[in-house]
């Protein structure tokens, strides 16, 4: 409909000389002569190119999404989020362009329709790299940097499709290595945490990691290796918020009196069963305390009347 509205309103908005023919006559010496008339062809408009271009590019735009939506098995929700994510996708021959990355990368890494879908929805400017001379290369390296297998680099992918994107030179790289040693991991232990928590290839070490290592060990009172241990068991722990997560709940266990290490034994509650949490254990505490104090209270007393 839209596009009917766009080449009508060219044909419209047309200057009024360029709707008809421009006659030009020539007159012969007899005055009853009928004049000859010698039609000139309108020149279109640029309005009109323009909308003539518009609609030829919503055209091939549209031919493409329909693709691109059968290809990945997308729905209208899911189609309308790529685009907004990835506009310039609209502009690419499929043919051309986007079915040949596809393909590539779908082979590379055997992924099933489902893990194909997820990695576009998540990343949608895939669409625009170029498999051979982007994504091909930073597989390898990334395979290689690790001792990946293929399908622990699948399993890496589809965890993080935003690794495609990175510089393995400036960002994974330099990232995994700082880790590594700060962690004292050994190169396989270093693998698993990364095919276990693959979103630690995006997160930056000097803004994100390094701060929540240290104020962990600084705070809960804890050695290096205790921390390693315990990333190593559970490598989410790097994932969560230093100022939403970890803080306030140090924060609240201080207040509470209770052991520092309960942040870190039930990091996995939401912040509202936490408190929750806390605060329950707190009663019970007080309440322990309380009750040890009245049966001091009561041999104190029991030992008084048997002295008088």
């Amino acid at each position: 409909m839209w596009l009917s509205i766009l080449l009508g309103c060219a044909l419209f908005l047309r200057p009024a000389h360029d709707l008809r023919a421009t006659p030009s006559c020539t007159i012969t010496g007899r005055e009853d002569a009928w004049p000859t008339h010698r039609y000139k062809a309108p020149e279109a408009s640029p309005f009109f190119h323009a909308a003539r271009d518009a609609v030829n590019s919503a055209e091939f735009a549209a031919a493409n999404c329909a693709l691109l939506r059968k290809r990945l098995k997308l729905s209208d929700p899911q189609l309308r989020s790529v685009l907004i994510a990835y506009p310039p996708v609209l502009g690419y021959s499929y043919e051309m362009n986007i079915e040949p990355s596809l393909a590539a990368l779908q082979a590379r890494l055997e992924l099933n329709d489902a893990q194909l879908r997820r990695i576009v929805m998540k990343k949608p400017q895939v669409l625009g790299y170029s498999f051979s001379a982007n994504i091909e290369p930073s597989l390898a390296k990334l395979k290689e940097r690790l001792g990946l297998t293929e399908a622990q680099l699948t399993l890496v992918v589809v965890g993080m499709p935003s690794v495609l994107s990175y510089s393995f030179e400036c960002k994974v790289d330099p990232a995994l290595t700082r880790l590594q040693h700060r962690l004292g991991f050994t190169d396989a232990e270093l693998r698993d945490l990364v095919v276990l928590f693959p979103a630690v290839l995006g997160y930056s070490y000097e803004a994100n990691v390094l701060p929540k290592l240290e104020y962990l060990e600084r705070e809960l009172n804890i050695t290096r290796t205790e921390l390693a241990d315990r990333v190593r068991t559970m490598p989410a722990l790097l994932g969560y918020s230093l100022r939403l997560r970890y803080m306030p709940r140090v924060e609240l266990c201080r207040t509470r009196n209770l052991p520092l290490s309960s942040v870190l034994n039930h990091i996995t509650r939401r912040n509202d069963e936490f408190r929750r949490w806390a605060e329950k254990q707190a009663a019970a505490s007080k309440e322990k305390v309380g009750a040890a104090k009245r049966r001091r209270r009561r041999r104190s007393a029991a030992e008084v009347d048997r002295g008088g």
